[in-house]
């Protein structure tokens, strides 16, 4: 009698085992089931939204080139500054903005071979960072990092001595910026001094001049101009966009003997296309880098990143 219990026990277990065992094949291959699912939704869902988008950086590229023979100046007033508001698409909505990126200070400015040039981008900076509240002396941090040599400069300055004493350690790029976010890896800077300057600042591919048909006022005062002066030119310019860099300085009254022009224009080459696609629920918003060539009818696509949510 005991053995037979044993055994009805045994095969029991096993009956138990097995059951335990089919559980997880079936719950493994439904849970893979379910990531393969997902998966090709994910892989159908990049295509679609990467398709629109792409036909959003067309269309982009279509309005600033048709505005470079338009016109030789780049000011809110033209098409490419009116938003596109939400257009249905399949299963959803796109829509997109462009921004000119010449309306900010360009880091890589500070990058300047010539002597001169580098110093007038340095006290322009550093009115900036003044404004903000940050170490004017900073710069020197900042001209460290996109210069070639490994000397600090003043007492701001970092190269990679000192980087390489910081935990986790690394090395200054003595390279021109790629992206805004490098700011934080510089001396003096962080999340928090980046956060300070991102409305005023960008990161473009050489040297670049500041449109002042389309830069905000703290950007206009960087250049040396006054409050007063600078919110006149924001008025100003919402009339009737400057046509030249005289125009713009006989225009507010200013005193070319006083004010250094250089580095400054009124039409742009570098701007930023932010894409909104909401396909079934899910969105992503895409940002493009477009440069627009010298002769204006072409534009091309020299980076893109986006964020999903």
């Amino acid at each position: 009698m005991r053995k037979g219990h044993r055994q009805s026990g045994v095969a029991l277990l096993l009956v138990l085992v097995v059951v335990a065992i089919a559980t997880v094949v079936t719950t493994a291959v439904t849970w893979r089931q379910h990531l393969l699912l997902a998966r090709s939704e994910n892989l159908l869902f990049d295509d679609q939204a990467m398709r629109y988008i792409r036909g959003a950086e067309a269309w982009a590229g279509q309005i600033l080139a048709e505005e470079a023979r338009r016109n030789r100046t780049d000011s809110a007033s033209d098409m490419w500054a009116v938003a596109l508001p939400p257009v249905p698409i399949e299963g959803g909505t796109i829509s997109g903005s462009l921004r000119d990126l010449q309306a900010r200070f360009n880091l890589n400015n500070l990058a300047a071979v010539e002597d001169a040039t580098r110093a007038r981008q340095e006290t322009r900076m550093r009115r900036l960072l003044g404004a903000r509240e940050l170490p004017e002396d900073a710069v020197e941090a900042l001209v460290d990092w996109v210069d070639e040599d490994s000397i600090p400069r003043g007492r701001g300055g970092a190269e990679d001595d000192y980087y390489s004493r910081l935990e986790p350690p690394y090395l200054a790029a003595n390279a021109p910026f790629g992206h805004l976010t490098g700011m934080v890896l510089v001396r003096g800077f962080g999340n928090a001094g980046m956060g300070r300057l991102a409305d005023a600042v960008t990161v473009l591919p050489g040297q670049t001049p500041i449109n002042v048909n389309t830069a905000p006022v703290p950007v206009l005062t960087l250049l040396g101009l006054d409050i007063t002066q600078a919110e006149r030119a924001v008025r100003e310019r919402a009339e009737t966009p400057f046509r030249s860099i005289s125009g713009f300085t006989s225009r507010l009254g200013i005193d070319r003997g006083n004010f250094d022009a250089s580095g400054l224009s009124v039409d742009s080459r570098y701007f930023e296309l932010t894409t909104r696609v909401e396909i079934s629920g899910r969105t992503v918003r895409h940002f493009s880098l477009l440069h627009r060539l010298a002769a204006g009818r072409e534009v091309v696509v020299l980076q893109r990143s986006q964020t999903a949510f």
